[in-house]
């Protein structure tokens, strides 16, 4: 099984555990070292746990389950981006304001020729010819 959560700077970060420890993952998480996460943990605490929210399955991508970093069984980590959501949406509520969250798909056209200007003997852009 994939697990993927977010870090401090808000990148995906993932890992593999095996089925059997699925149900661990959802009850009492699964103790990862923090210090290798950027920004969660000083190598002096560095032990936080990881806990299943929510997962999905496909037959191309197998299961993945979306998960959060706890300091520990009891406490939230203060640096985990669902726990500060968390706290943004009560103070709304007690604020009694409404929270609208919503996709904003982009995409960006652009030319072959403004693609071909980007190579270099080093990093080669795009070869995709845009009709």
């Amino acid at each position: 099984m994939e697990i993927i959560f977010i870090d401090l700077m808000g990148r995906l970060r993932t890992f593999y555990i095996p089925k059997e420890a699925r149900d661990r993952l959802y009850n009492d998480g699964i103790e990862v070292d923090g210090y290798s996460i950027d920004g969660y943990s000083h190598i002096e605490e560095s032990d936080v746990l990881i806990k299943g929210l929510r997962e999905y399955s496909s037959n191309s991508l197998g299961t993945v389950v979306f998960a959060r970093v706890l300091k520990d069984s009891n406490r939230k980590h203060p640096y985990d981006p669902i726990y500060a959501l968390e706290k943004v949406l009560e103070e709304y509520k007690r604020l009694k304001l409404e929270v609208r969250v919503g996709v904003e798909p982009e995409f960006y056209a652009v030319s072959y020729t403004h693609l071909r200007a980007h190579e270099t003997s080093l990093h080669l852009v795009c070869r995709l010819l845009l009709e």
